[in-house]
């Protein structure tokens, strides 16, 4: 069994190079729907980061995150709505980088409320797919 860091550090070297590839190789709609992929597989993640520990609830974040992420998407056809968007996306990462940084104080802010830690997800990975 091989230990945490060499786990990563295998699946790094592995996903990178077909990672790049994919970026040159690939038309865009296909690696859009890459990306999207990412999206899910991260979604499911983070929704272990926030502890939520039934499937079918982790199952239903994941759910709500790739549906907003669709309909961000759908919207930010729009100019004037991915702008929108990405605007609100670097106000949020600035939030965290603050609930970061001012770790632990101010904890029950963000970890209190679910709806917080569900909106995080949201957030977090819409933008990246709709950029």
């Amino acid at each position: 069994m091989l230990s945490g860091l060499a786990q990563r550090s295998l699946t790094a070297l592995v996903l990178a190079p077909t990672f790049i590839w994919a970026i040159f190789a690939l038309p865009a709609p296909y690696f859009s729907y890459l990306l999207l992929a990412f999206v899910v597989l991260g979604a499911w993640e983070f929704s272990r980061l926030i502890k939520i520990t039934k499937p079918i609830n982790r199952a239903l974040l994941t759910g709500f995150i790739v549906g907003c992420t669709l309909v961000a998407n759908n919207h930010a056809q729009n100019p004037d709505s991915l702008t929108v968007l990405l605007y609100v996306s670097v106000v949020w990462w600035g939030l965290n980088l603050f609930w970061v940084l001012s770790y632990p104080n101010h904890t029950q802010t963000w970890f209190g409320s679910s709806i917080i830690r569900s909106m995080s997800g949201v957030l977090l990975l819409a933008p990246m797919w709709v950029a």
